[in-house]
């Protein structure tokens, strides 16, 4: 039982490296990451073009070409490298690694929060009408997104809550220093620097356009 449970982390762990590096590619594409030129690099490795067949009856000769990489070989081990740090905290103090854990479920929360806004705050002024959709509730979509915000807000309070009281040393929920602290610091870093170099998906998707 321990064995498929085992099987079952370590496929879903690949994935979600695999997915964390993607985001962080994207990110530094854009110029949104520290050491974003490291990052964002894209590793294209070919092998030299080797005969394939040689067809005796006339002058053509087919050649096979075996494609390399292609991926964000710097992201991925970035990704591989921080999961596996993360993983290692838990040897020294489950108390921090309990705080990373729980870091999750504000942070996603977080992504949900200004995401919906983002729509609903479109829907609202109506001066930038949202792309076309292939599905819409229609006139319920506005009143859907603002029931979701206002309940995401709720569970994003409590998510930040200790697990029980009265509050201890170990048992208080550090997720919430961690999070401040990583807003404090993504603060920061685009007032000095961000704000200068930065350029969304929307602004590279309007070049390409143009």
């Amino acid at each position: 039982m321990t064995c498929l449970i085992t099987l079952m982390c370590l496929c879903s762990t690949i994935s979600n490296v695999a997915t964390a590096s993607r985001q962080m590619f994207a990110f530094a594409r854009d110029r949104g990451l520290p050491f974003s030129s490291f990052l964002c690099k894209v590793s294209i490795h070919y092998l030299n073009t080797t005969l394939h067949t040689f067809m005796y009856n006339s002058t053509d000769i087919q050649l096979q070409v075996r494609p390399g990489w292609d991926i964000p070989l710097n992201a991925v081990c970035v990704s591989f490298i921080i999961a596996c740090l993360l993983s290692l905290i838990n040897l020294g103090s489950a108390v921090a690694f309990n705080a990373i854990v729980s870091l999750t479920v504000g942070a996603i929360l977080s992504s949900y929060i200004i995401s919906i806004s983002c729509v609903a705050l479109r829907k609202i002024r109506k001066d930038q009408p949202l792309p076309h959709a292939r599905w819409s509730l229609g006139r319920a979509g506005l009143p859907c997104n603002i029931i979701a915000v206002v309940f995401l807000l709720v569970i994003y309070v409590f998510a930040f809550f200790p697990l029980a009281t009265p509050v201890t040393m170990s048992g208080m929920n550090w997720s919430v220093l961690i999070y401040g602290a990583v807003i404090v610091f993504s603060m920061v870093y685009f007032w000095v620097y961000g704000r200068h170099a930065y350029e969304g998906p929307v602004v590279l998707v309007d070049k390409a356009n143009e």
